[in-house]
């Protein structure tokens, strides 16, 4: 299952590095408690807390998870309620495939922000990626229901919608997986069209006519572009990776 990481970095796992929790809180709120805690703490500790937390996502661009883990257990002695680094903890474990712990440190920054929509949508993408098909299906269906409102989550929208088909053929919801599809055209902007009725092929067994849908969407759109759709076939275990394994 050596697919799994780049699955997560690629369509969905948001760090600190692409996310504010705070800036995600309506603008006629009040400002959230984690931020005011941060605004208190004596100078010298917020310095030395931002010193941290800065190496932490730095580190965490770089690939050196473990040392991204000791900056956050650094700043977290200083204090421990920022959804943003306990974003980037989740991250980590995620990093090392310990997704229990990951969910935890998600939940945990859901708490302080719960109306974060990229944390939920973590949260989502672990139960994916652990074959919880059923919660994630849930958590999805409302994101998707809510992604109008969430500038975080417009150019990720048709990715999550095609996340959540999967998850649909996946707990018996067919019927609506072949909805989307039939709603879907190949002149959209996004592989979804190609890469939806590809999965129902698959699905269905029919693995020819599965790779005929994506090699008609090898034509149109980029490489680059479609790794992420194609992450998504192969951690469901449709499609084999290029190691030789099923995302399973």
């Amino acid at each position: 299952m050596k697919s799994l990481i780049p699955l997560l970095l690629s369509i969905g796992l948001l760090t600190a590095q692409s996310i504010n929790p705070a800036a995600e809180e309506k603008t006629d709120q009040k400002k959230p408690q984690f931020v005011i805690d941060i605004e208190n703490l004596p100078e010298a500790k917020q310095r030395k807390y931002f010193e941290h937390s800065n190496r932490a996502k730095a580190l965490f661009g770089q690939e050196r998870v473990f040392d991204t883990l000791e900056e956050l257990h650094s700043a977290s002695k200083i204090y421990d309620k920022n959804p943003d680094l306990l974003n980037l903890q989740g991250a980590c474990y995620v990093k090392f495939r310990n997704f229990p712990k990951a969910k935890a440190a998600f939940k945990k920054a859901l708490k302080e922000t719960p109306t974060n929509i990229s944390i939920r949508f973590n949260i989502a993408e672990v139960d994916f990626v652990s074959d919880n098909f059923l919660e994630a299906r849930k958590q999805l269906e409302e994101l998707v229901s809510e992604a109008g409102d969430a500038p975080a989550m417009t150019t990720m929208l048709e990715l999550i919608r095609f996340k959540l088909l999967l998850c649909q053929l996946k707990t018996d919801q067919v019927a609506k997986a072949q909805a989307s599809t039939d709603a879907s055209s190949f002149l959209d902007d996004s592989p979804f069209h190609y890469y939806s009725n590809a999965a129902i092929a698959y699905h269905n067994n029919e693995n020819a006519t599965a790779q005929r849908w994506l090699r008609r969407a090898a034509r149109v759109f980029p490489a680059t572009s479609l790794a992420p759709w194609q992450d998504n076939l192969i951690e469901i275990g449709f499609v084999k990776s290029i190691y030789g394994e099923e995302g399973d």
